[in-house]
């Protein structure tokens, strides 16, 4: 679903982004209303919703159309005739369903490791939505038996490869095989990662197998549901760190008293990028400046350099809980103390706090990382919003080839060939998504090494404790660098690809596939670059003996971080740090929602 609103960021034209609440669980699903979120949560192991009555009655009528066809002996590809390079040949009519079982077992042909629980499920629930839309010929008992499935905590084993972007074969080749009683179940369990909690109790008794009816496997494998899940499960895994983010890099922001001009409405309004304003505001929001200009301009004149960094009393933004002057995020008087339990001993504290004071230079403007966050991030939440908007169309889409159904004008049955099952808008806004995360994945790595200066922090470099030669969280910068290398390797697009198959009656792919592995697999690396950045953000403002005012979300968010994260400065193993802070990460993103 679309919304429409003003910009709120700049004042600017209305504009178009996605509303991104799922439907309330108990929603049934009808072909027509099934998010990416809900995707999510079923595979992440809740029970599906119900499906509904009018939609299971519409495939019926579908159904019918079916069967009148092929007792009109109609030419329908994969029905009364074979597939790919053979769709000129004839099915016989005494093989009956035998086509239809040699099709699922030749198409079960997958290579590689059996896929994670979380991805089968979210195939499943995607195919059983799909099939209410009415357009595939099947019949009610499918989305049925899917649902039941899902509710029982079983899914087919599946192979990871054998998708090109034209039709998920060979994954729901297997599914049909489990579902007709010619292969077996296999109980849900966690994936590697954990995201999967088996809530369903293993005595829930396996669905009883159905039997195979004339034109049931094609109608069945013609989908691309393994792909739009693994698609629907990237677009819920980035997004809680695309979102955290904004908070993260408030709180970098902070730890340098990095400027607020480049985040001010008047630099959006002159350059007015939709994405890129929201992106400044977010992080304005966080900092509780969200009614300031965070900018050198008063009265429409500059006021210099000097007066911004010096004792000027000129009306500023509320951001750390003191009046701060409107370019720079803060200086030592304007910022809040931090807890108690988070500061230095008093000694130690005074000594870095009087380094700050004679170390921190003047700056004209900041690094790239802290300067153009807008304008890196804004266009990966552009994207990852452009995914979603992508994904509510195809989720809730009739593609399967042909479409069967009836004339609106003649009332006569209809099989329709085409070619929707090619899914190149997907492809194109995956690899858009992956391309846009990379770039400000490299600016919050680009923060992290900031961090480690001390011309930017006046702190000792790599945020090291009073140790002679200490190393602090330099091996941070490692770690986020092989990171960002893996998301790097992700990023590359999938639409590059090619390749003819089918003796060449099939001369191209999409790849969709591909890059839907791709970017569910860069979403780990990204919130690790993000939690290395968090580690050293919370070290830098524990040292400056700071923290943003608590009752911001950035405030808030450090509180939380505070909590969680080891005081100790000392040279230590920082995997856990990083560990925690990436599970922080989740509440962040909520935080944001918030702001």
């Amino acid at each position: 679903m679309l919304e429409r609103t003003a910009d709120a960021a700049t004042g600017g034209p209305v504009t178009e982004h996605p509303v991104t609440e799922s439907a309330p669980p108990g929603t049934p699903i009808d072909g027509r209303g099934l998010d990416a979120a809900t995707v999510a949560r079923v595979a992440d192991g809740a029970e599906p919703p119900a499906l509904s009555p009018v939609a299971l009655a519409a495939m019926e009528h579908t159904r019918r159309a079916a069967e009148r066809l092929a007792a009109e002996g109609a030419r329908v590809y994969g029905r009364s005739t074979g597939v790919g390079a053979h769709r000129g040949l004839p099915v016989e009519e005494h093989d009956g369903a035998g086509h239809d079982l040699r099709l699922l077992l030749s198409h079960a042909g997958g290579a590689g490791a059996a896929l994670p629980a979380r991805q089968v499920r979210a195939m499943m629930v995607v195919r059983a939505n799909q099939l209410l839309a009415a357009g595939s010929g099947l019949g009610p008992e499918i989305p049925t038996a899917l649902a039941d499935a899902l509710r029982a905590g079983v899914h087919p084993r599946v192979p990871e490869y054998g998708s090109v972007g034209t039709g998920d074969l060979t994954a729901l080749a297997r599914l049909g095989l489990a579902m007709f009683g010619h292969d077996t179940w296999t109980r849900d369990r966690a994936d590697s990662a954990g995201r999967f909690v088996d809530g369903l109790s293993p005595e829930r008794p396996v669905p009883e197998s159905l039997p195979l009816r004339r034109g049931d496997a094609l109608a069945l494998l013609s989908s691309n549901a393994l792909t739009l899940g693994q698609a629907a499960l990237a677009w819920h895994d980035l997004g809680v760190p695309l979102r955290a983010a904004h908070i993260v890099a408030a709180l970098s922001l902070c730890a340098v008293d990095g400027s607020l001009e480049p985040y001010a409405p008047e630099v959006h309004a002159a350059h007015p990028h939709p994405s890129t304003a929201r992106a400044a505001a977010r992080v304005r929001d966080a900092l509780g400046a969200s009614t300031g200009g965070g900018t050198a301009l008063l009265g429409g004149m500059p006021q210099p350099e000097a007066a911004l960094l010096g004792g000027t009393t000129e009306p500023g933004t509320a951001l750390l809980g003191g009046t701060v002057p409107p370019g720079r995020a803060g200086r030592r008087q304007d910022r809040v103390p931090a807890p108690v339990e988070n500061r230095l001993p008093a000694g130690v504290e005074n000594r870095v706090q009087d380094r700050v004071e004679k170390t921190l230079p003047a700056r004209v403007q900041d690094p790239f990382g802290f300067r153009c966050f807008p304008q890196a991030h804004g266009p990966a939440m552009e994207a990852w919003s452009g995914l979603e908007r992508v994904l509510s169309i195809d989720l809730n889409s009739a593609t399967e080839n042909p479409l069967i159904g009836w004339d609106d004008r003649t009332g006569a049955p209809v099989a329709l060939h085409h070619g929707g099952f090619f899914t190149a808008p997907l492809t194109l806004a995956l690899d858009q998504l992956g391309l846009a995360v990379l770039g400000t994945a490299r600016l919050s790595a680009a923060r992290l090494s900031a961090l480690g200066r001390p011309g930017l922090t006046g702190l000792r470099s790599y945020l090291a404790d009073s140790s002679s030669a200490g190393s602090g969280m330099m091996i941070l910068e490692y770690s986020a660098a092989s990171a960002l290398a893996e998301i790097q390797a992700c990023a590359t697009p999938a639409a590059l690809g090619h390749a003819v198959l089918s003796q060449g009656m099939e001369e191209a792919a999409t790849f969709s596939t591909q890059a839907a592995r791709k970017s569910l697999r860069a979403a780990e690396p990204y919130r690790l670059v993000l939690a290395c950045e968090l580690v050293a953000a919370v070290r830098a403002l524990r040292l400056r003996g700071t923290a943003p005012a608590p009752g911001t979300t950035a405030g808030r968010a450090y509180l939380r971080a505070a909590a969680a994260l080891d005081p100790d400065m000392r040279d230590r193993p920082l995997t856990d740090d990083v560990t925690t802070a990436a599970a922080l990460l989740d509440g962040f993103a909520e935080l944001d929602g918030d702001a």
